[in-house]
């Protein structure tokens, strides 16, 4: 199967004909943690994996076929931050090394368990559907888990029951081993690329700000190489990057535009600089950013805020093509 189209069609013959027994399998995905060689905490996937019936087998299958038209738009390259909420980001598996390692695991069955003895509902992240389709290729599809235990806590349930003397009794009952699966398909594995239809989600599955932070520093040594960045600002860029999420998002967000910013870059200079800066539009989300004998820097490197403008600054000049003459349509 090369396209999501040629997905569906099978998954459709699939269930018309019936020949889905033994080819769709569960996994229920949670984060453990261990220490590393330097004795810091790090995260792994961890998956259970149980049985399945034919009839819930052909219910997951069901709930595939049913995302069909959600993902029969057009597709774009992943942006960090999202993408247009009318199309589907697509991104190459290899590129990510925390979700090729997950995918790894998945295809060699690592920290796969059968046992759900122990298993705590709370703490699943996500479920996924592995499909092996009639050419033998294997999808998996990634959806939502709905904690029931949670309403148990904040409720107090009851259900109806009949009894041979009474028809109008309520008795308590326990979900907390209960679990439901989300109907909406958040992205879908197909070769070596992935379709997300919903990038907030994708980002938490696979704990997408620590990836962020962990390659934040290989970005600025990367993007941040021109003679124009005052030299102090490297460091500071590093040292927020790795220990603030949001401000390692946006530093990755120049990954992205990398030709683009060192053409700003090239060009920048003081008219340029007063161009912008003076733009009644964004001039004044500026202010802190300074330009000073030939040196991009702000007022003070020590504060957050700043840094924070720095990156916006950076980056909504590459997306607005000022200075480069490159406009782009992303969301930055």
């Amino acid at each position: 199967m090369e396209t999501l189209s040629d997905v569906f069609d099978d998954v459709e013959s699939m269930l018309s004909k019936h020949t889905y027994n033994g080819n769709v399998s569960l996994y229920l995905m949670r984060y453990r943690t261990k220490s590393n060689e330097s004795g810091e905490k790090v995260h792994f996937p961890s998956f259970y994996n149980p049985q399945l019936d034919e009839d819930i087998q052909c219910s997951f299958l069901k709930i595939l076929k049913d995302s069909r038209q959600i993902y029969n738009k057009e597709t774009t390259d992943y942006v960090v931050n999202g993408g247009s909420v009318n199309t589907l980001s697509k991104l190459d598996v290899n590129n990510y090394g925390n979700v090729e390692k997950l995918f790894n695991d998945l295809d060699n069955k690592v920290n796969v368990k059968p046992d759900l003895s122990k298993i705590n509902m709370k703490s699943l992240k996500c479920y996924i559907v592995e499909v092996k389709l009639s050419d033998n290729t294997k999808i998996y599809y990634f959806g939502n888990i709905r904690n029931f235990s949670t309403l148990q806590s904040k409720s107090l349930m009851l259900r109806r029951t009949q009894t041979a003397t009474s028809n109008s009794e309520l008795k308590k009952f326990d979900i907390s081993d209960t679990v439901g699966f989300d109907l909406d398909v958040v992205m879908i594995k197909l070769g070596d690329n992935i379709y997300v239809s919903k990038i907030a989600k994708f980002e938490t599955i696979f704990r997408m700000s620590e990836y962020f932070m962990n390659e934040a520093n290989t970005v600025i040594d990367s993007v941040c190489t021109s003679q124009k960045i005052d030299k102090g600002m490297i460091p500071a860029l590093k040292n927020v990057s790795t220990s603030d999420s949001r401000i390692a998002k946006m530093v990755m967000k120049l990954k992205y535009r990398k030709a683009v910013v060192n053409t700003f870059f090239e060009r920048l200079d003081d008219d340029i600089f007063k161009d912008i800066t003076e733009d009644e539009k964004i001039g004044s989300v500026y202010d802190d950013v300074t330009f000073i004998d030939g040196k991009l820097s702000v007022k003070n490197v020590g504060d957050i805020q700043q840094i924070k403008a720095f990156i916006k600054f950076i980056a909504d000049t590459a997306k607005r093509g000022i200075g480069s003459g490159v406009s782009s349509t992303e969301d930055y």
